[in-house]
């Protein structure tokens, strides 16, 4: 949209500002799931794709089947 006089982030600057600030935002998730022992398949200026551990699936199967979470929550 830079460049866009019809856009609400015409300008150069602001454009700058909201791809620095999404990276960082980025980074700082990255460093959390790390963390929590998540691998991460591939990052990009704006997303994020995780392996989650077997941990976590597990647990999840585990309260679905106790019927603590819904299918939608599932």
């Amino acid at each position: 949209e830079a460049g866009n006089s019809k856009s609400p982030i015409f300008l150069h600057e602001l454009t700058g500002g909201t791809t620095s600030a999404g990276k960082y935002n980025l980074n700082l998730v990255v460093e959390f799931v790390t963390k929590k022992g998540f691998e991460l398949k591939y990052d990009n200026t704006d997303s994020l794709y995780l392996i989650c551990l077997d941990k976590y699936y597990k647990k999840c199967n585990e309260a679905f089947f106790r019927k603590e979470l819904s299918k939608e929550e599932y």
